[in-house]
């Protein structure tokens, strides 16, 4: 009798880390097709590593956290190379732009006007584009909670925690450069924006 392919095996459970954290991908950018084909990518190509039959668990932990870790490199490259276009950009069009009208200006010994050295941005009063920064500020935290919280059930259930270790500190990373990215988005100190998201946490602002 011929041999019978191997069957795929039932998904197992500690799969779903790693896809959670290849979805997050797309959840985090706020959308778009290419982070969107990175992080659903990366999820199925999990879960049907961890169904074969022909591995090892070892060997199909290692595959998983590598290719996850790839999908996140490859998104952190993409999104370092969009805030670095847009930084560009955006200078480029503010040395286009005329001094704003009612800007004091000082006039050199040549009788060429001078713009006066802007003062600091000060934290927006708009509530509205407070509560906005606020909501994008604490997307990835909540990621970050969340994957806290699935280590600690693991660790109850005494699971090894290499895996959701690892996890949690790319997330951490991300975390980390999303409110960077936030700062120079939104043109505030990280400063202004820790007092934000302050002012979110007290105030009990939505996160949607």
């Amino acid at each position: 009798m011929s041999a019978q392919p191997n069957k795929k095996q039932p998904v197992p459970r500690w799969v779903w880390l790693f896809a959670a954290a290849c979805i997050a991908i797309p959840v985090l950018s706020l959308g778009g097709a290419i982070p969107g084909a990175i992080g659903v990518g990366g999820a199925f190509y999990c879960v049907a590593v961890a169904r074969q039959s022909g591995k090892t668990t070892r060997r199909k932990l290692v595959h998983c956290a590598a290719a996850t870790a790839a999908c996140w490199a490859l998104f952190l490259g993409l999104a370092a190379g969009v805030v670095a276009f847009q930084g560009r950009l955006s200078g480029l069009m503010q040395s286009k732009q005329p001094p704003p009208v009612g800007e004091t200006q000082n006039a050199d010994p040549s009788g060429i006007a001078q713009q006066t050295s802007p003062l600091p941005q000060a934290l927006s009063t708009d509530e509205a584009k407070r509560r906005e920064i606020y909501a994008r500020a604490v997307r990835t935290r909540k990621h970050l909670e969340l994957a806290i919280a699935r280590r600690s059930e693991l660790l109850d259930k005494g699971y090894d925690t290499n895996v959701a270790d690892k996890q949690i500190e790319h997330i951490r990373e991300m975390h980390k450069k999303r409110l960077e990215f936030i700062s120079q988005f939104y043109k505030i100190s990280r400063e202004q924006l820790e007092l934000i998201i302050a002012e979110g946490d007290r105030n009990r602002w939505p996160t949607e």
